[in-house]
């Protein structure tokens, strides 16, 4: 039986644990194997992060250890350029072809940006596990996929789990103000973000 590994991709710009608990969310609800965190070297939808593409791989390293489920991928920053889905699920099966793959994202992330070549990232994967985010139901995401006309829907699984209401944006915002992130990033992501002096105004 192949090896069912769920991949979560963005720019981590820190990580937090609001993207850790979405990975324990999707274990348990799903029985995939591990979860694979993977920084983007460039955001298609976004500007590019100030901090590094080491760093931010750095800083999801650290924030994963001493959970053997989570593991973390520089597949995206090996490219060196701009990070579309397609070519990462390309790649990714070419390295690993005994692995089974799906990818998760958020219904909000679905519903509000055009995913390039989106049945055919669905060629590569098992499943595509979309998480409840506020602002966007069930009923948006059904009826966003109707207008897409996909030959793979039938990969496409709601995950209805509480999520955190953490974000990155307000963690780099509260990091130049010169307060403290503590209890929304892992403590050894923190000391990280100390030593390298990160997300400073």
């Amino acid at each position: 039986m192949a090896f069912r590994v769920g991949v979560i991709g963005g720019t981590f710009n820190p990580i937090h644990f609001g993207h850790l608990r979405v990975g324990v969310e999707v274990l348990e609800q799903t029985g995939l194997d591990q979860i694979m965190y993977m920084p983007n070297y460039m955001p298609p939808h976004r500007d590019a992060p100030t901090v590094s593409a080491q760093d931010r791989f750095m800083m999801c390293k650290l924030a994963v250890q001493g959970y053997p489920q989570f593991t973390v991928s520089d597949l995206e920053i090996r490219q060196g350029r701009l990070s579309y889905t397609i070519d990462t699920m390309r790649l990714l099966v070419e390295e690993h072809p005994d692995y089974a793959f799906s990818f998760i994202t958020g219904s909000d992330s679905l519903v509000r940006f055009v995913w390039h070549k989106f049945d055919e990232i669905l060629d590569y994967l098992e499943c595509f596990y979309v998480m409840n985010r506020p602002g966007v139901n069930l009923a948006q995401l059904k009826a966003k996929l109707d207008e897409m006309h996909l030959r793979n829907y039938n990969k496409i699984f709601w995950v209805d789990a509480p999520g955190l209401d953490i974000s990155s944006t307000y963690i780099r915002s509260i990091l130049a103000d010169g307060r403290t992130a503590k209890f929304l990033v892992p403590d050894s992501v923190l000391d990280y973000i100390r030593i390298r002096n990160l997300f400073k105004e």
